[in-house]
């Protein structure tokens, strides 16, 4: 049986969700830059004798594995770069050996090449490559594999807080899960991701995430990719934010499957809203999804917590008047500015107005009868519900 004709949204609150998303979802010409400065930084590791005498691997994670990275952001002056991050792991056994150890030679082999060692930058937990030319950079952070882990999946990573007490070796490491947390979030995503693994030499590389468009507007990841957006324009320039973990984690704990964006957005907001007003309207501890269990929420300030639960308000009544039928095209670009910035407001009510304009020249624009939304149909077909617009001047005041 032939499949009935559908009929695309246009201008509907989950159309307007979607095109912020591809407004500011890392783009393909940035993921290329990254994954060929991930490429070149990998085999220049694998080359080194030391690193790979311990099975030296390379593993992407966070956003750029979950696939829910976002462009740079810039304002007043401030930019907010798109980060890689990237596990160096070394098969050293933790209990003879310190985290400073691994640190110091993955360190000293970056510094024998003039251009990384002009690009590096010492941090608490990893060592950064900076390519601000592309505003982004490469978090490098040295890791082993966790013993106690009988899968050895699980990573124990160098953390420089930890050195001052010249504490054991062991407590110089701070356990994290990567692979399984990006494993999780692809199965709460309902996406399936195939394991993909290129070896340099004698070390394993772990290929970046294809940039997969389909992958990439899954709604689990479209949401996470909003709450980031926002979370940068809240947090713009300070230290005690949120972390993409910390929103990426709420994100999926509370998604249930939804085709529709706006619908996954509104009832991940209420869940996560649910949770807070339970515990008297605070943002308490959020534990990470794996053993051992980290509260994501340890490093916020108090002010810091209160302005992410009004955050969480905020958007949440901006998605509800936007999704609201026969809401006010003017104030369409308010909405649009309180979730994403005026600068990709306007950039997305642009598109709208344009993509109305081409579907009605084209004779292709119809009216939901239901809910007098207007409709992207395909040529020459009737689609149920829907009556055809005939092509004229058409303008809508966006």
């Amino acid at each position: 049986m032939a499949a009935r004709p559908r009929a695309r949204n246009i201008g509907s609150a989950s159309d307007y969700l979607e095109r912020i998303c591809e407004h500011i979802r890392l783009d393909l010409r940035r993921y290329r830059i990254a994954a060929r400065e991930y490429e070149r930084a990998a085999e220049f590791l694998s080359a080194d004798a030391a690193l790979e005498s311990l099975d030296l691997r390379i593993i992407p994670q966070g956003s750029i594995k979950t696939r829910t990275a976002t462009r740079p952001f810039s304002a007043e002056g401030d930019t907010v770069p798109f980060d890689l991050d990237v596990a160096c792991s070394v098969g050293v056994d933790p209990m003879r050996r310190s985290s400073k150890s691994v640190y110091d030679l993955v360190k000293r082999r970056l510094q024998e090449s003039p251009e990384y060692k002009r690009r590096l930058s010492v941090e608490p937990k990893c060592l950064r490559l900076e390519f601000d030319e592309h505003d982004f950079h490469v978090d490098l952070v040295p890791a082993c594999p966790d013993p106690s882990d009988p899968e050895r999946t699980r990573l124990l990573i160098a953390d420089r807080s930890l050195w001052d007490a010249e504490p054991a070796p062991i407590k110089t490491w701070r356990a994290t899960d990567p692979v399984r947390f990006a494993n999780w979030f692809d199965e709460r995503a309902r996406v399936r991701v195939p394991a993909e693994t290129m070896f340099s030499r004698e070390a394993q590389v772990e290929a970046l995430p294809e940039h997969d468009e389909v992958v990439l507007s899954a709604p689990l990841r479209s949401v996470t990719v909003l709450l980031k957006r926002r979370r940068d324009i809240e947090f713009l320039g300070e230290k005690s934010r949120p972390s993409s973990l910390l929103l990426a984690t709420l994100a999926a704990r509370h998604y249930h499957g939804e085709p529709e964006l706006a619908v996954s957005l509104t009832d991940i907001l209420d869940g996560i809203l649910g949770d807070i007003d339970r515990q008297g309207g605070r943002l308490l501890a959020v534990k990470s999804q794996f053993d051992p269990p980290e509260d994501l929420t340890a490093a916020l300030s108090d002010d810091a917590r209160e302005r992410l639960v009004k955050m969480f308000r905020t958007m949440r009544a901006t998605v509800g008047s936007l999704s609201q039928t026969g809401v006010a095209p003017r104030s369409v670009p308010e909405a649009l500015t309180a979730l994403a910035g005026r600068a990709t407001a306007e950039s997305v009510s642009k598109s709208v107005q344009q993509a109305m304009q081409r579907a009605n020249v084209a004779g292709m624009l119809g009216v939901a009868s239901a809910d007098q939304m207007l409709k992207e149909v395909p040529r020459d077909v009737r689609v149920r519900g829907v009556e055809p617009v005939r092509p004229h001047a058409f303008h809508r005041d966006n």
